[in-house]
C-alpha cells in the first residue's frame, strides 16, 4: 500500500497565515478591552470608533477563517494505492477508483502529473508529492495494472521523468552504499 500527501510547504503557510490573521483580528479588539471603551464597562465611547474597531477586526478575521479552511484541506487530503484501487481522500469528499476499472490513464510528464479517469471520476496524482523511494514502485505499479491500450503518453512519460527517476534513485543507493562502506 502506497499513502501520501502534497502540499507540505502550503499546509504549514496557510496555517501560519490563519494564525496571524486571527491575531490581526484580535488586536483591535484588545485595544478597545484595555482602553474601556466598552459600553458594559461603564465608560461609554463614540460610536463610531467601536464600529470602527470592530470593521478593523472582521477583515481579518474572515480572511482568518479562509485560510482556516485552507489548512484544513491541506492537512486532511490524502492519496492511497493498494494493488487494486487507488483512493484520494479530501475534506469535502473521497474518490475511490478500482484499477481494473479504469477508463483512461494520461501520463503527464512536464507538469509530472498523472491523471486516473474512471466512470465518472477522476484522480489526479501529483508526482513529486510522493515520496522519492515510493514514486517508482507507484509509477510501475500504475503502468503494469492498467491496459495499454487505456494509458496515453507512457513514452514519453517514461523519458523524461521515469528513467530520470530511476538514474536518480541509483545513484542514491551507489551513495549510500559507498557511505557505508566507508
Amino acid at each position: 500500500m502506497i499513502q501520501f500527501r502534497h502540499m507540505k510547504l502550503a499546509r504549514w503557510l496557510f496555517t501560519v497565515m490563519a494564525a496571524l490573521q486571527f491575531c490581526m483580528a484580535a488586536y483591535p479588539l484588545i485595544f478597545l478591552l484595555r482602553n474601556g471603551m466598552f459600553f458594559w464597562t461603564g465608560m461609554t465611547s463614540d460610536p463610531e470608533v467601536l464600529v470602527t474597531y470592530l470593521g478593523l477586526s472582521a477583515l481579518p478575521a474572515f480572511s482568518g477563517l479562509f485560510l482556516t479552511v485552507l489548512a484544513l484541506c491541506t492537512w486532511v487530503e490524502s492519496w492511497t494505492q493498494t494493488p487494486t484501487t487507488l483512493r484520494h481522500s479530501g475534506l469535502f469528499r473521497n474518490r475511490r477508483i478500482e484499477l481494473d476499472e479504469v477508463v483512461k490513464l494520461r501520463w503527464w510528464p512536464i507538469n509530472r502529473m498523472i491523471v486516473v479517469y474512471g466512470s465518472g471520476t477522476r484522480i489526479p496524482i501529483f508526482i513529486d508529492a510522493v515520496p522519492r523511494p515510493l514514486r517508482a514502485e507507484l509509477i510501475e505499479q500504475l503502468h503494469r495494472t492498467v491496459p495499454e491500450d487505456r494509458q496515453t503518453g507512457w513514452d514519453f512519460f517514461e523519458r523524461r521523468a521515469y528513467q530520470p527517476l530511476l538514474n536518480k534513485l541509483a545513484q542514491e543507493q551507489q551513495a549510500a552504499s559507498t557511505d557505508s562502506a566507508e
